[in-house]
């Protein structure tokens, strides 16, 4: 299962709250813009890196974060 996500700088926001306490099973893998990371109020990155995603790969402001996956070069 993928879930993509590109909403200008809100990915943080919009992806917390299902983070911080799954209750749900999620995705295998992230699809999401990372170019306004900067931005973001969370540590949105390490929270997934904390549930065992690893970015997978990067490109043009998007990164791929998969589990089990291999780290990707930057």
């Amino acid at each position: 299962v993928l879930l993509k996500i590109d909403i200008e700088w809100f990915e943080d926001v919009a992806l917390w709250p299902a983070l911080e306490a799954p209750a749900e099973p999620l995705p295998d893998h992230i699809l999401m813009e990372t170019a306004h990371a900067a931005k973001w109020r969370h540590d949105l990155g390490g929270r997934l890196r904390a549930l065992g995603y690893r970015p997978a790969f990067r490109g043009e402001g998007n990164t791929l974060f998969s589990r089990g996956a291999a780290e990707a070069a930057a």
